[in-house]
């Protein structure tokens, strides 16, 4: 249910702005510049698929992503991949729908872990808090899980705390983040000093 008859349905502006650009920065930086799919990583993961015999690589946008969680399902096809690539043109193209509200779906239906769907039931189950209160250090971990949520348990050591090379993925993700203009540079601490 995409609206507040769903108690952890979040308005974009009642998710962390931390977690927001996160998520667009680490899955589909030009997310606001593209219109439902990028050309030429399609180009460059279908080159990798045909060289390697296999699906490999995906490239898909968030856009993308969304098509796949509403309609097509995840099978990792060509033709999927095909039908991803219509449904984003459509999505972006012919029912007129903002970046903004796509991107706002995406954040309260993708999957954070086993069972757990939307930003707000992430928060809730990582962190004990809502979507909104989220630092930037739970920020960057939780736009971590995304790509293979059902693995999340390899991110942390058995006494809880973030596995180095997730120290790493925050940090980069964060970096780029300071390229963007979406973080100010003093905001990110040192590799180190991320915790969640």
């Amino acid at each position: 249910e995409l609206s507040d008859a769903n108690p952890h349905f979040r308005t974009l502006d009642r998710i962390s702005p931390d977690l927001v650009h996160a998520v667009v920065t680490n899955e589909d930086g030009g997310f606001f510049h593209h219109r439902g799919f990028n050309t030429e990583a399609m180009k460059q993961a279908i080159a990798e698929n045909l060289k390697a015999g296999a699906f490999r690589r995906g490239a898909g946008t968030i856009t993308m992503q969304l098509a796949r969680n509403l309609y097509t399902g995840h099978a990792r096809t060509l033709s999927r991949k095909g039908q991803e690539v219509v449904l984003a043109w459509i999505l972006e193209h012919l029912a007129h729908v903002s970046k903004e509200r796509l991107l706002e779906i995406y954040l309260n239906i993708i999957e954070w872990g086993p069972g757990i769907h939307g930003a707000d039931e992430a928060a809730r189950f990582y962190f004990d808090r809502d979507a909104h209160d989220l630092t930037l250090d739970q920020s960057l971990f939780l736009s971590t899980l995304i790509p293979s949520p059902s693995r999340w348990r390899w991110r942390v050591e058995s006494n809880g705390t973030v596995r180095p090379y997730v120290k790493e993925q925050m940090h980069f993700i964060g970096r780029a983040m300071v390229a963007k203009g979406w973080l100010p540079p003093e905001a990110l601490p040192p590799v180190d000093s991320l915790h969640v």
